[in-house]
């Protein structure tokens, strides 16, 4: 509360953060997005060094 009292501007930030901390659905949802792209780009890079040898 200090800190949002002496610097106003950090209360946006903090409510942010506190409701993207009340939804741990939406968390984990935005973490296994993220992990798909991260698969979907290593198996492109797979087959693209594959396809170098080959």
């Amino acid at each position: 509360m200090k800190l949002i009292e002496t610097k106003p501007y950090f209360k946006e930030c903090y409510d942010d953060l506190y409701k993207l901390a009340e939804s741990t659905e939406k968390v984990m949802n935005m973490f296994s997005e993220e992990l798909y792209e991260l698969d979907k780009g290593t198996v492109q890079y797979m087959i693209d060094e594959m396809q170098r040898y080959l």
